[in-house]
């Protein structure tokens, strides 16, 4: 439907789903559109050795000289809102201006291909990538090393990736408000009170009823138990449809949930249209974001026998299954240094609170 961020495509298409969005997926589709737009390359060592960690070396394709500066899809959601909020209060001859989309830059790598711009995560993924290569090359063992150790850099990462759905969502106007699934949220807690509540019912309160005289109860507890039940599971069922999209969020939704009911369906291998490599190229990408690339691989061994003239779908590499356990042992170590993170900031303020004056703790 549109060049949308992979990481946030795959939450929107199962926001109304019950299927847990795995974030190594979600990492996995960065790091393929990274090398689909051309800022990065992964290369063999030893090409007499299969696509492991310890036998992948990455290559940044563009280098850039500096930061070209705070953008409006970079800052972040409290910063705008509050840059909102301050200018309804500035006198107009004094307002500040707000942070403008970003213009089309005329990139290049250093092959000379001319690059597209990146999402939001794309960048992010890219600035951490380009952060620990800091010649230009890093092999991927010593990249998922170095991240694992870079305790508040990699939080900052892991930070800035998760509060991106609610960033892309408010100021792409996918949403209505920031708490755009506070609905669903009651509604769920309002079914798992109700399960509690007929379980409850169902076993001790009948129990206690049976062994007393008020055993004629018994039969009115069973089925006030049962509707509780019931009630539970259709509000569990209904609540993911509670989310405040605007009408353009409905609309994107349906799109894109249409593209993954067409690329997780075997639509695709019977399909008569003629698809050019660069649609392929995105297919695989959104097909890795949303968990199903095995569909879109199959397809591709059928249906595209030009395929050698794609560096991306000629690669197995980024077909295989070593590509998707290696993105999740970069989760596991972004969310293991985060983890670091936060429990020291989190202990040193409390510790430092404990304290007082002294700091002592807080210090330490």
């Amino acid at each position: 439907p549109s060049d949308l961020d992979p990481y946030f495509a795959a939450k929107l298409v199962h926001s109304k789903h019950n299927h847990k969005v795995k974030d190594s997926d979600g990492y996995s589709s960065l790091m393929l559109s990274l090398v689909r737009k051309g800022y990065i390359e992964l290369q063999r060592i030893d090409d007499t050795k299969d696509w492991t960690s310890t036998n992948i070396i990455l290559n940044i394709l563009y280098q850039p000289s500096q930061i070209t500066g705070t953008n409006f899809y970079r800052t972040g959601l409290e910063d705008v809102l509050s840059e909102i909020n301050s200018s309804k209060t500035t006198p107009l001859n004094n307002q500040k201006e707000l942070p403008k989309e970003p213009t089309i830059l005329e990139l290049y790598n250093i092959y000379g291909k001319k690059l597209e711009t990146l999402s939001v995560n794309e960048e992010t993924y890219f600035n951490l990538l380009v952060r620990h290569a800091t010649d230009g090359t890093i092999f991927m063992k010593d990249f998922q090393k170095k991240i694992s150790f870079d305790y508040d850099y990699t939080n900052q990462f892991v930070t800035s990736i998760e509060k991106s759905i609610l960033n892309i969502g408010i100021l792409q106007k996918y949403f209505q408000k920031v708490d755009y699934d506070r609905i669903k949220k009651n509604t769920r807690s309002l079914s798992t009170f109700f399960f509690i509540c007929g379980i409850l019912l169902l076993t001790i309160g009948n129990y206690i009823i049976s062994i007393t005289r008020l055993d004629f109860a018994y039969g009115s507890f069973f089925i006030l138990s049962i509707i509780l039940l019931i009630c539970a599971f259709v509000l569990r069922k209904k609540a993911n449809k509670y989310l405040l999209f605007t009408q353009f969020g409905e609309d994107e939704y349906s799109k894109w949930r249409g593209l993954y009911n067409f690329l997780n369906s075997e639509t695709l291998l019977s399909e008569r249209t003629i698809i050019e490599l660069p649609l392929w190229e995105k297919y695989l990408v959104y097909a890795t974001a949303f968990g199903i690339s095995d569909k879109v691989i199959k397809a591709l061994k059928i249906r595209c026998p030009e395929v050698s003239s794609s560096p991306i779908l000629s690669n197995h590499y980024y077909c295989s299954r070593s590509f998707r356990v290696n993105s999740r042992s970069f989760h596991r170590a972004t969310h293991r240094a985060s983890s670091i993170s936060r429990g020291y900031h989190s202990h040193s303020y409390y510790g430092g609170g404990g304290r007082g004056g002294g700091g002592g703790g807080g210090g330490h």
